[in-house]
């Protein structure tokens, strides 16, 4: 699978944060239900909106939304 995620940033005041990139992204994770540990996103610049899935990747859509495409271990499947 190739989950990928749109994500909202907002400063303080509830105005949209904008140009951020993977470097000047706060750090971002994710956790599985229960007592599992959070477990950090290392994030990528991928160059397109419409770029292939790549885990990690990250890029501004505008107006403070921006694609995330998760690890795949981040979604919990059940066998």
């Amino acid at each position: 699978t190739t989950p990928s995620i749109d994500i909202e940033v907002y400063d303080d005041s509830g105005i949209p944060v904008t140009g951020l990139v993977a470097a000047t992204m706060p750090t971002t994770s994710y956790s599985i239900g229960g007592s599992n540990a959070k477990v950090a996103i290392t994030l990528v610049d991928v160059s397109l909106e419409t770029s292939a899935w790549t885990p990690g990747g990250f890029k501004e859509r505008g107006n403070g939304v921006y694609r995330l495409d998760l690890p795949t271990a981040a979604i919990n499947v059940a066998g």
